[in-house]
């Protein structure tokens, strides 16, 4: 009797705690999901063009079968991103075209669907707080470079879904549905080559022999064939300098396993804390309180983060903490804490949850802060190259020459498979309008780009604003146009507001401008060293 009246208020918080915990996960990725539908935008990003939008138009081409399925898993670097081409080739079929805003958010989905299979990895009693955490790691805008990016969605939140959802399956024993998700995982990223010998790892510590041969022999040869044909950059470097300087080696690696903790500090705290946790239990044994489905998906997230940190090492440490690679350091968190949850007392393993939980948050908070600057810029620049494209059929593409952007972006348009200027604003007018005197408008970034029929801008003003515009100043005359503001959230340097248009220059007579800009709070206008040349 005294246990059980002692054990009933433990319980009864218990219940409260995680009611708690899933009415805030739940929270979190509504907010999360809000914010994906203001900042997400419907147009591609960086690789989205090469392995996105350009395979609709290169699949009309190909004449034969066997070349349109080649098309599908060549290699791209060491990656075959077949599942990513096949996405959006499929949403291509879509009326009206593919849409990036819905290839992102099931990219986010796929995160998040990873999240649930790590979460079911934890005792029932620990699924709440589970879920909070994945919360706090999953949708935190440290993942922002992925998450409001098509392609960085689809591979890198997608490789770490059919990876685990591969190894859930198998230790449920569902052997076909386990080599589908194997598969994509293969066809997503090189690191999903490494769930084979994962796999293999699980089937021999879950006492089935036979099926761990067979998994590590089609690890083997999977690995020989992946990298068919494949070339490395020449820039980048061997394993030698690694080996030659083994501490600098451990702190990339550990580095690289923590990287959810974004900074250098920070990660590698929490990656010496993951590496110590397990050292310590596979030294006691307890290890083996460890169901196999935990060992394996933990080892395949550190493998790929090795992997990760040997193959950028010669790239320097920021390499190794890129944005994107923390899906994999945030799930092996995960990870570890379900094998706290199965080798730790009740009372011990509270604290080791608290204490991650907290360490969550205060992580989720600072990245809000840090990135917010980054998701407006990237929102911002996104509906001025849109916006551009649309009034000029004509672009401006990062990493790609102008001729080829404009080339696939036609092609794609031509076939039904996505169109550019979908839900673009029409540009803007320029009036002629006289100087204006006063304290000028404390312009902190500012670019112009050019065009046929118009000019974009894009810049950043110190200060709330509702109203900005941007001036043309030629030999004898002036000229004005409306800008859209949008004020960044919680900005940690104070009140900024990013601004962004394109403009017809229609009325406006031949020659070149010098471009300025001016803000509702300041009268005078901040000219820049950038010009315009009107034909």
């Amino acid at each position: 009797m005294l246990d059980r009246e002692g054990a009933e208020p433990h319980l009864r918080r218990r219940t409260t705690f995680d009611r708690g915990a899933w009415i805030a996960a739940a929270s979190i990725v509504a907010l999360h999901a809000a914010l994906l539908a203001r900042f997400a935008v419907d147009w591609p990003l960086h690789d989205d063009f090469t392995q996105i939008v350009a395979i609709p138009g290169y699949l009309v081409q190909l004449p034969t079968l066997r070349e349109k399925i080649a098309l599908f898993t060549h290699l791209a670097l060491e990656h075959r991103a077949a599942t990513i081409r096949v996405a959006g080739w499929i949403a291509s079929l879509a009326p009206g075209g593919m849409n990036f805003v819905a290839l992102i958010a099931l990219g986010n989905a796929l995160a998040l669907g990873a999240g649930i299979v790590a979460v079911v990895a934890y005792p029932r009693a620990y699924r709440g707080g589970a879920a909070l955490l994945a919360a706090l790691f999953l949708t935190s805008g440290t993942h922002y470079a992925a998450q409001f990016h098509a392609t960085g969605a689809l591979q890198h939140f997608g490789v770490a879904f059919y990876a685990l959802a591969s190894l859930f399956s198998l230790s449920r024993q569902r052997r076909i549905l386990a080599a589908l998700f194997a598969v994509a995982a293969v066809f997503t990223s090189g690191s999903g080559l490494l769930v084979l010998p994962c796999a293999a790892v699980m089937t021999w510590l879950s006492g089935r022999t036979r099926e761990a041969v067979l998994w590590a022999v089609a690890a083997g040869v999977i690995m020989a064939v992946h990298f068919l044909g494949y070339e490395g950059p020449a820039s980048r470097a061997g394993l030698a300098s690694l080996i030659e300087d083994p501490l600098r080696a451990l702190a990339f690696l550990l580095a690289a396993l923590g990287c959810i903790g974004a900074a250098l500090p920070a990660s590698l705290v929490v990656g010496a804390g993951i590496v110590l946790a397990w050292f310590v239990w596979l030294v006691s044994g307890a290890w083996r309180r460890v169901p196999p489905f935990v060992i394996a998906a933990a080892l395949f997230f550190a493998l790929a983060l090795g992997a990760i940190a040997a193959g950028r090492a010669s790239l320097g440490i920021d390499a190794v903490l890129l944005s994107r690679y923390r899906i994999g350091s945030a799930l092996l968190v995960l990870l570890t804490a379900a094998a706290g949850a199965c080798v730790l007392d009740a009372m011990r393993f509270r604290w080791v949850e608290r204490a991650t939980i907290a360490g969550a948050a205060v992580l989720y908070g600072i990245a809000f802060s840090v990135v917010s600057t980054s998701l407006v810029d990237l929102h911002v620049m996104q509906r001025m190259l849109r916006d551009h494209f649309a009034a000029d059929d004509s672009g401006h593409y990062e990493g790609y020459q102008q001729a080829f952007g404009d080339f696939t972006l036609r092609r794609a348009r031509e076939i039904g498979a996505y169109d550019g200027a979908r839900n673009a604003d029409p540009p803007g007018a320029i009036v002629e309008a006289t100087a204006i005197q006063g304290p000028r408008a404390r312009l902190l970034h500012a670019s112009v780009f050019a065009g046929t029929r118009v000019f974009s801008v894009f810049g950043v003003v110190e200060g709330g604003h509702r109203e900005a515009w941007v001036w043309l100043r030629g030999d004898d005359r002036m000229f004005r146009g409306s800008l859209k503001t949008l004020r960044y959230p919680g900005h940690r340097f104070g009140t900024q507001t990013a601004f962004h248009a394109t403009l017809a220059t229609a009325g406006v007579p031949p020659g070149r401008y010098q471009v300025g800009f001016s803000d509702d709070g300041n009268a005078g206008i901040a000219w820049t060293g950038q010009d315009v040349e009107v034909r």
